[in-house]
């Protein structure tokens, strides 16, 4: 395709096509853009005459304008083609060298494959049961020097066997001391655990049902809970006391042996008693949960954690922990409202405050009597401590007690499990394992099925 013919002046003024031919398209659309643009600056906008402001008849300009866009929409669809077969072009380059990897890979570990398949061929004929190694064929009959390592010569693949095996051993280790520690000593509190209508709480029952990880989550929240808000009043009632108000420390202005010089001293000793017995109790309230924590950090085995609720009165210390947390509110608002009775009257001071304790304690009582009353294992399923539980909805653990008992029963069985232990265990981890071929190595497998076929 040509360039539009050039415009030439006639003597007459009018301009005429030129016979000299235009320049090729660019190649690039930069170049086409170019000279497109200098093509349409040639035209100017028709004034009201008719004609260009150059000279040109409409119909000419009109002709040349539509010749120069046609140019300008075939250099763009050009360019288009260009980019669009580039695109082409790096996409299957791109497949083709996919395609070369996975084949290069795929013959890689085919011949891996062969090259273990070969050696354990050879270590089964050439090696004799009982005898020495005799070199194979083609193999040196000298033994390799320090620069022939045995791993010098293998691509991998035995080493990658051989940490599999490991692997296998080490799962079959974790599965064998996963069940010796949920079995091992629980026959020390069977007797405690199975009489679960006897608690006076429903942890042990929990421990049974929902295991030891979630119920001992739950304590240690619930007892941390009273631990970060003993801290919190701790904090308020050290600052209390360290910096009493004024009115409680200034002069007694009353006459000694007065009345009022009595209540004032009164006052004084009620504020500093009571929040010192707060104090105490929050202190106390935060070592309880600080202990509890720590002595279920040091249990071992399940049978540690029934054991601290059986003979360590766990349960107890969550109570006593709440019950410090409760003294110390209590003794921190006795002490509260001794230092207002500096402001308004005892008489202001003790209706105010039984009229916003009935209050709270009506709105708390209630939410918390419904909470517990269709949640709670005590207040919910035990008839003997209060609990109302739905008529087709009785108290009875038979199946939470009887995979306790089978775990109490397994417990001496599974604490022999040691490699070179009694002939029992040793026959067991020497038998291979069901549909599977037994190799060196593979302990770990029939540790596994070891340890199922107890359960």
């Amino acid at each position: 395709m040509r360039r539009p013919p050039q415009i030439k002046r006639s003597s007459t003024g009018s301009l005429k096509p030129g016979v000299e031919e235009g320049s090729s398209i660019a190649a690039s659309s930069g170049t086409a853009a170019a000279m497109t643009s200098n093509d349409e600056s040639v035209f100017a906008v028709l004034d009201d005459n008719g004609t260009t402001t150059a000279g040109v008849s409409t119909s000419e300009a009109q002709t040349l304008k539509l010749v120069v866009q046609e140019h300008a929409q075939l250099c763009k669809a050009l360019t288009e083609w260009m980019v669009q077969q580039r695109k082409t072009v790096e996409t299957q380059l791109t497949e083709q060298e996919r395609l070369i990897k996975a084949v290069v890979q795929s013959h890689q570990q085919t011949v891996q494959g062969l090259k273990r398949l070969n050696k354990e061929v050879v270590t089964q004929e050439v090696v004799p049961k009982g005898g020495t190694p005799v070199p194979a064929v083609g193999e040196p009959d000298h033994a390799p020097d320090d620069s022939e390592a045995p791993l010098s010569q293998d691509d991998g693949a035995m080493a990658s066997v051989a940490r599999a095996d490991l692997q296998d051993v080490f799962n079959g280790d974790e599965a064998l001391l996963d069940n010796w520690r949920r079995c091992s000593g629980l026959q020390t509190v069977e007797k405690w655990v199975l009489n679960y209508r006897e608690h006076p709480a429903g942890w042990g029952a929990l421990l049974m049902i929902q295991g030891i990880p979630e119920v001992t989550a739950r304590l240690r929240n619930k007892v941390e809970n009273y631990a970060i808000y003993s801290a919190l009043f701790l904090s308020v009632s050290i600052g209390l006391i360290a910096s009493p108000p004024d009115a409680l420390t200034g002069e007694i202005a009353a006459d000694p042996w007065t009345s009022d010089w009595w209540e004032s001293h009164l006052r004084r000793r009620i504020y500093f008693y009571s929040f010192g017995i707060g104090l105490a109790s929050h202190m106390l309230s935060i070592l309880l949960a600080m202990a509890f924590c720590n002595a279920l950090n040091e249990t071992a085995r399940d049978s540690d954690v029934f054991r601290i609720f059986a003979r360590g009165e766990g349960f107890i210390a969550t109570v006593r922990t709440q019950l410090s947390f409760d003294i110390g509110c209590i003794a921190d608002i006795i002490g509260i409202m001794v230092a207002v009775t500096n402001y308004i009257t005892w008489v202001e001071v003790l209706v105010g405050t039984v009229v916003l304790s009935i209050i709270t304690w009506i709105q708390l009582r209630k939410t918390k009597r419904l909470l517990f009353m269709n949640g709670s294992i005590v207040k919910y399923w035990r008839e003997e401590l209060g609990g109302k539980p739905d008529e087709n909805d009785p108290y009875d653990l038979q199946l939470p007690a009887e995979c306790f008992r089978r775990r109490a029963a397994a417990s001496g069985t599974v604490s022999k499990m040691v490699v070179g232990g009694s002939p029992e265990w040793r026959n067991i981890m020497q038998a291979p394992a069901p549909q599977q071929q037994h190799r060196p190595g593979r302990s770990g497998v029939t540790g596994r099925a070891a340890v199922a076929a107890i359960f």
